[in-house]
């Protein structure tokens, strides 16, 4: 099955096709799954007027992809705030150890991650943006 990523989430071609033909907002519905709005009510809105059978297929899969790339997003700020809180408690390596500025500890964790072959903190800082990252870890911090 085809597939194509819009707004950094990966849909199939008939999901991607009704939210074009909809000028639906993605980056959006994963905001508004991550403040509580729930998958089912999600699917109401995108079905609310639809006849077709094929069109509520691709919406159900739409509705199935915007709620995983919620879900990983969640997850990778997970990561960037314990990564956060054990920087304050003093309990990180001296390569990831915090420099005061939060976007300058963020692109040097990045780069110790990527130099110590810790592909999945390179994946997480880049899902995020080094800019989103810096600003959850900033806010760990207090």
């Amino acid at each position: 099955m085809d597939s194509i990523t819009i707004s950094g989430v990966t849909m199939t071609m008939g999901a991607a096709r009704n939210v074009e033909a909809t000028g639906t907002n993605v980056a959006g519905d994963v905001a508004r799954l991550r403040s509580g709005l729930s998958r089912e009510d999600l699917l109401a809105e995108c079905l609310d007027g639809c006849d077709d059978e094929t069109t509520a297929a691709d919406w159900r899969e739409y509705v199935s992809s915007v709620s995983t790339a919620a879900a990983d997003v969640a997850s990778d700020e997970r990561v960037i705030r314990s990564l956060a809180r054990q920087d304050q408690a003093g309990d990180v390596d001296d390569s990831f150890a915090r420099t005061g500025d939060a976007l300058d500890t963020i692109r040097r964790w990045r780069q110790s991650a990527r130099e110590g072959g810790d592909v999945a903190l390179v994946e997480t800082i880049d899902a995020l943006g080094e800019d989103r990252a810096a600003e959850i870890y900033a806010q760990a911090r207090g």
